[in-house]
């Protein structure tokens, strides 16, 4: 089975005052298969962004490596996108605009960018508020122009941290079938952070569970039910709860 990346025990420390540390990382191995959606659920300092951003290249790990196809990840790259909670749109940009900033760092000639930034907004449905500023959409199409940002670069890999924590509920129930959709068309490696165990199994192929202090991995667990999935299913709810006892929620 071919790997996309690999996390070969990488931990990571950060310093503190008085000569202090305090390690948010114990050292971790994991590999993210092609073409996969991994989750990644725990409580809150257990070091699943930290995690994230180390295959991201946003931080070096203190230990260990990260490999994207076989070369060390040792800064941000196109071919991993990133997709934050907090959407990071330029507020004095277009979405139109936004979705072509990541294009300009790739040095297209301006009529690329705009036909690529287009497509990708009709891709999430989005192309009829190309003109739109951030602040005239709702948190939901705020997100799916961050995604359509992080797809238009065409990444072989999209880290999305908490994407959908500050949605409510039922936009985060549609947030969740649309990203969905677009994986199945692009078949993108998807690695998802989430503090939901729901939405880790509703969406995965394999839910990663962490714990803390220090954070590591504790299981990586396959989730083998069919798609399209329903949460009445009682596959569902057992896999949930088997992962709520791993926490010892």
């Amino acid at each position: 089975m071919t790997h996309v990346l690999s996390i070969e025990g990488a931990g990571k420390v950060f310093p503190q005052g008085r000569g202090g540390s305090v390690t948010a990382l114990a050292q971790t191995s994991l590999d993210v298969r092609e073409n996969e959606f991994l989750s990644i659920v725990g409580p809150s300092g257990c070091g699943k962004s930290t995690l994230l951003r180390l295959m991201a290249g946003l931080e070096r790990p203190s230990a260990g490596s990260i490999n994207f196809r076989g070369q060390a990840v040792t800064r941000p790259s196109g071919r991993i996108g990133l997709v934050f909670q907090d959407y990071s749109l330029l507020p004095w940009r277009s979405i139109l605009h936004n979705i072509e900033l990541g294009l300009e760092f790739q040095n297209l000639a301006a009529r690329q960018r705009r036909q690529r930034a287009v497509e990708h907004l009709d891709l999430v449905g989005l192309a009829q508020f190309k003109d739109a500023y951030p602040h005239q959409l709702s948190g939901g199409m705020r997100q799916r122009a961050a995604i359509a940002r992080a797809l238009a670069v065409e990444p072989d890999v999209l880290l999305m941290d908490e994407p959908f924590g500050a949605l409510d509920a039922h936009t985060r129930l549609l947030m969740q079938r649309e990203l969905l959709a677009l994986w199945e068309k692009r078949r993108k490696t998807v690695v998802f952070v989430t503090h939901s165990i729901d939405e880790a199994v509703y969406l995965s192929d394999r839910v990663v569970v962490m714990e803390k202090d220090p954070g590591r991995v504790i299981e990586v667990l396959d989730v083998p039910l069919p798609r399209p999935r329903t949460r009445k299913d009682p596959d569902f709810g057992r896999l949930t709860e088997s992962i709520l006892e791993l926490l010892k929620y």
